[in-house]
């Protein structure tokens, strides 16, 4: 409903309001440029007034931009007084923090159809509200596109969102950093596994911070359904990626030409595949991972007697893994604790195999570690490799069923600097992180 002002003599109640002929003030000369006797527009509403004053018309007030988003609705209206999320990205500067009206704690955001795009600073959080906010695009697009830029998300849930790439987070040449927050139920659908994938999150050329966050129960038609990392750099601290599931390779987390680190409590678990690396799949000769206390619990490739790496296949690249626990993980083929491709691989500081087993009849060795080809080095170092309940030397020649070589280089090395080492080699990349 249009209000009216009083900035004249005509009350908004009066009875003379629209009463008058339009014709008869033509008729007698008046025309669209007239005025009332306090110089306000002669015509307005629907009719002339009578007398001699028009009282004004005037449209809907505008909203005062805000950054506290005080709507659940996705809606973009100048006009009604609310401020949905997507207003307050579009409102905001760069360099703002948004925030939410304490009322919305717990509440779901549905989006419109439209993903959520975001090309300047900002900081989205939800720290003010005890139970936080959920978005969800309800499989109808991308939740969150971060381009170009730097981005902070605290206590979000982030839900139903579908796209070839990055379902749930979209990152491409920005940083993004993911706090206490979650990314559940989301898909990609793109079937190109070079630029497809990640049905949590996809990033090209981007560099991620992850921190007490759960990637769980997304799903992928190419690699990556939890995680999609190309030519890009991610540390990820205290947070669980389970549950996620790949139609191809990688259910938990697909890394090519990129760097990873994982520091803390960071649990891999549950993650399925078809092919190949059912937790994690690392390839590119210029990828590293540094893998600092994670646990890879349960995850399962169930694609037939060919499949490789149940908690991880390396297919190159180096890999440091220090006091990392491997558990429960199983193979329909070779390697349900490592499968190693190619590149150099280093276990040390009481990392720790049990339990993960291979179903193929033709696997009688590998069920920790699978070792593969002349182009792959393998040290093991201060770790325990256990065959079932049987604990074994970390020498392969005396781990049956723990260790297999075939063409390989493994070696025992027992130096304490290997950490060192392989950390000064990442620092000489420009990987600060690494540090």
């Amino acid at each position: 409903m249009v209000s009216r002002c009083r900035h004249c003599s005509t009350t908004e109640n009066s009875q003379a309001i629209d009463k008058g002929s339009n014709q008869y003030a033509y008729n007698a000369g008046l025309d669209e440029n007239s005025l009332d006797l306090a110089g306000n527009p002669r015509f307005s509403g629907n009719s002339i007034d009578i007398g001699a004053y028009e009282y004004q018309e005037t449209g809907p007030i505008l909203e005062t931009p805000s950054i506290i988003v005080t709507t659940l609705d996705d809606v973009v209206d100048a006009y009604d007084g609310q401020i949905s999320l997507r207003e307050a990205i579009f409102y905001a500067n760069a360099g703002d923090t948004i925030t939410f009206a304490e009322n919305l704690s717990g509440g779901t955001i549905t989006l419109n159809g439209e993903q959520l795009a975001i090309t300047k600073d900002l900081i989205i959080t939800t720290a003010n509200l005890e139970n936080g906010i959920t978005i969800d695009a309800n499989q109808k697009s991308r939740v969150f596109s971060i381009v170009g830029c730097d981005v902070t998300l605290v206590g979000l849930t982030i839900t139903g969102g579908s796209a070839n790439n990055g379902g749930g987070i979209y990152v491409k040449n920005a940083t993004l950093s993911l706090i206490d927050s979650e990314v559940i139920g989301n898909k990609s659908t793109g079937t190109t596994h070079s630029t497809n994938g990640g049905g949590g999150i996809y990033s090209d050329g981007g560099s991620l911070m992850i921190d007490s966050t759960l990637i769980a129960n997304n799903t992928s038609t190419s690699y990556g359904a939890g995680i999609y990392l190309v030519n890009s750099k991610a540390q990820i601290e205290d947070s669980t990626i389970s549950g996620n599931a790949s139609a191809t390779s990688a259910g938990g987390l697909f890394v090519y030409k990129s760097l990873l680190r994982m520091d803390g409590n960071v649990m891999i678990s549950s993650n399925t595949a078809v092919k190949d690396g059912a937790g994690l799949f690392m390839m590119g000769a210029n990828s590293a991972a540094f893998i600092n206390g994670a646990t890879f619990e349960g995850n399962r490739l169930n694609g037939g007697l060919a499949v490789r790496g149940a908690a991880v296949f390396m297919d190159s690249g180096k890999m440091f893994l220090s006091g990392v626990t491997f558990t429960g993980n199983v193979s329909s083929g070779y390697g349900a604790g490592i499968y190693q491709l190619g590149g150099e691989l280093t276990v040390a500081n009481n990392s720790r195999f049990e339990n993960n087993t291979s179903t193929s009849p033709l696997m009688t060795k590998g069920n920790n570690i699978h070792s593969m080809s002349v182009h792959a080095k393998t040290h093991v170092s201060e770790s325990t490799l256990l065959d079932g309940h049987l604990a074994t030397s970390v020498d392969y020649t005396s781990s049956t069923g723990s260790i297999a070589k075939v063409g390989s280089d493994v070696t025992t090395d027992e130096t304490d600097a290997a950490m060192l080492l392989f950390l000064d080699e990442l620092k000489s990349l420009d990987w600060d992180f690494f540090g």
